[in-house]
């Protein structure tokens, strides 16, 4: 009796233990942001010196793979929305706070109107060059 009863407590925590890592796995939330936000990032990182390393903080910037960018350093995202997966969120860029950063070279022009929801763009005391890029204007109308 007590080995029959030993078996069942062991195969019984055994599932229960298994439920919990299947239902865990399955419920389990990806924040993003759409696919030409995070080309307009990924220009300004190319751009500005991110990818030279010259940037004094660049935690997130870099792994584009991954579907966290609303937690690099910089960013604020709005509240996330429902995509067309039900394990998937979308959430839009709506600020760029890269105040004091090392930034240098010249602002991307032709990605930074695809951030349509951005609302805050601050990029002061770094060492950009060139003229603002007239896109700058159409953030937000698209």
């Amino acid at each position: 009796l007590f080995k029959r009863s030993y078996m069942y407590n062991f195969l019984l925590v055994l599932y229960l233990c298994w439920y919990s890592v299947s239902s865990s796995s399955t419920t389990n939330i990806t924040l993003g942001i759409p696919p030409n936000e995070l080309n307009a990032l990924r220009s300004l990182y190319e751009t500005t010196g991110g990818i030279n390393g010259t940037w004094i903080n660049s935690y997130g910037w870099g792994n584009w793979s991954s579907n966290n960018q609303c937690s690099w350093y910089g960013i604020t995202c709005n509240t996330s929305t429902p995509s067309s997966s039900s394990s998937t969120f979308e959430s839009n860029v709506v600020k760029i706070y890269m105040n004091e950063n090392q930034l240098h070279g010249q602002l991307p022009g032709a990605n930074l109107s695809l951030l349509s929801k951005l609302d805050h763009f601050d990029l002061g005391l770094n060492t950009l060059t060139g003229t603002l890029p007239i896109e700058l204007c159409q953030i937000g109308s698209t």
